[in-house]
């Protein structure tokens, strides 16, 4: 069995046996599941893995034990939008985005509420919106500057793709930021080998070069957000490099 097959009759065993549990027993569990399957989705996205997480998170709120004394971490609020709006559950994202932020510490809330209200605009393809949003924002943690900084990119592109020189420029200084930061192996690996290969993506130039950068991408580990870069590829080599008929 696949690691992510596993995982799922472990976490479907959980929640069946979930009326027998402690509530102690329940956090340390969707603790310890919870960062393995993110881990997992940061390496390499797959449907499945994406389903697990949402569906835990989902059961953690049902089961109240992603509070602590009632009040969301930060973290958790970025992680319960972000796996909404990976598997294009928009509308559960947005719903959480709004009913969670009043369980945020009070001094995190406006800048967990911006970050992820950006999200939420990317992903609805209101893409001025969500500029503007990280345009006037300030981020005080690494782990929001970073994808911040990718999301307003990734939005510049989405409406000004002819802008190669500024994309390109933001990319690499995204790169170099990267670089400078004092993060765990595995997320600065995911973060860079991501952003190197879009500057690969945005100097293609011929279909032959596109469909290399897409093998790439396919078998790049850790590699996050790929879902994303392998449309684009795709969407470009049909527009730029039709099949012939």
């Amino acid at each position: 069995n696949t690691p992510g097959i596993s995982i799922a009759k472990i976490q479907a065993l959980l929640f069946d046996s979930s009326a027998s549990l402690s509530h102690q027993h329940k956090k340390e569990i969707f603790a310890l599941l919870s960062n393995y399957l993110i881990r997992k989705l940061n390496q390499a996205y797959t449907s499945d893995i994406a389903d697990t997480v949402f569906q835990l998170y989902s059961w953690a709120l049902e089961e109240n034990i992603i509070f602590q004394e009632n009040k969301l971490h930060w973290q958790q609020y970025k992680n319960l939008i972000s796996i909404g709006l990976r598997i294009h559950k928009v509308d559960v994202a947005e719903k959480w985005l709004e009913s969670l932020q009043h369980q945020l510490e009070p001094h995190e809330r406006i800048e967990a509420y911006s970050f992820n209200r950006a999200q939420v605009c990317l992903e609805k393809k209101e893409f001025s919106e969500g500029i503007s949003i990280l345009s006037n924002c300030k981020f005080s943690r690494v782990l929001y500057e970073i994808p911040a900084r990718a999301a307003l990119i990734q939005a510049h592109f989405e409406l000004y793709s002819s802008q190669d020189e500024w994309l390109l420029t933001q990319t690499e200084n995204l790169i170099r930021y990267v670089q400078s930061q004092n993060l765990a192996e595995t997320y600065k690996k995911s973060y860079l080998n991501r952003f190197r290969l879009f500057k690969k993506f945005l100097k293609a130039s011929s279909q032959r070069e596109l469909q290399k950068l897409k093998a790439e991408v396919g078998t790049t580990q850790p590699l996050s957000r790929s879902e994303w870069l392998l449309s684009k590829i795709d969407q470009r080599m049909l527009t730029e490099y039709p099949p012939v008929q």
